[in-house]
């Protein structure tokens, strides 16, 4: 079975994903195609790199992601490249850095024909790429090798004896706050000390491993299902209601 999924801020009522998928379909009819999402903030390469590294080990390998987030600037470069048994095409944007860690070396950069292409690379330059990727095509027959891409490093937690400092890395469809402090970073600060996590005005004292285990409209912390620590409200919208956004600061504190 060959797999290729779409990541894009395309949204929803537009037809820029059918005409992407129509043009795989042209080039190889025998693919599947998953859409991951096409509700990412316009421009907003950071929250859809967020989604599809959360997405993507769920596929199988040689899976081929089509990556289809523009950023807020011109770049006028487009790749391809190889990391974890998968396959990502889209524009050097910097998306490289967010997914693939700094030792990643099997990556192109696709040759893109200004006047066949037009605008519309996902139609016109990614998709007839994922679909030659999903063929079995390698690599090096799609392009020139490059180990210069464009990268976003992703924010790390500040970490002290006592202290860690995170923020909020994705603001989810129900307003649940996404941060980047990790249960192991968490854990290994932790040694049964007794902890406080700050955000907004609200102080928690106590993680949960549901939603529900609040009464309805109180705030939760918990350590969701990519091991990233979690703020909701219990039928509410966290990000609406505590005032919290991409890059929210989040601290949490350690006591004896």
């Amino acid at each position: 079975m060959s797999i290729v999924t779409l990541t894009s801020d395309f949204g929803y009522r537009d037809h820029y994903a059918a005409m992407v998928k129509a043009r795989i379909w042209q080039s190889y009819t025998q693919t599947t195609i998953v859409d991951v999402s096409h509700g990412i903030e316009p421009f907003n390469v950071a929250e859809g790199a967020h989604v599809l590294k959360a997405a993507y080990p769920t596929f199988l390998p040689n899976t081929v992601h089509i990556f289809a987030v523009q950023g807020g600037y011109t770049v006028d470069r487009h790749i391809a490249f190889a990391w974890d048994q998968h396959y990502f095409v889209g524009r050097d944007n910097g998306f490289v850095g967010l997914l693939a860690e700094a030792d990643m070396t099997q990556c192109v950069e696709l040759k893109a024909d200004p006047v066949s292409t037009a605008t519309f690379f996902a139609q016109t330059l990614y998709a007839p790429v994922a679909a030659k990727l999903a063929q079995g095509v390698s690599l090096q027959e799609l392009g020139r090798p490059t180990t210069t891409p464009r990268r976003f490093t992703a924010k790390k937690p500040r970490i002290a004896e006592k202290k860690i400092v995170g923020h909020v890395i994705h603001v989810d469809h129900y307003g649940n706050l996404v941060t980047n402090i990790t249960q192991d970073i968490f854990m290994q600060q932790f040694r049964s000390k007794k902890f406080e996590i700050r955000f907004a005005r609200e102080s928690i004292y106590k993680l949960h491993a549901d939603y529900t285990q609040v009464e309805p409209g109180d705030c939760v912390c918990l350590f969701n299902s990519l091991a990233l620590l979690e703020i909701a409200i219990d039928q509410g919208n966290a990000s609406t209601l505590l005032g919290l956004q991409h890059d929210s600061p989040v601290g949490i504190s350690f006591y004896v």
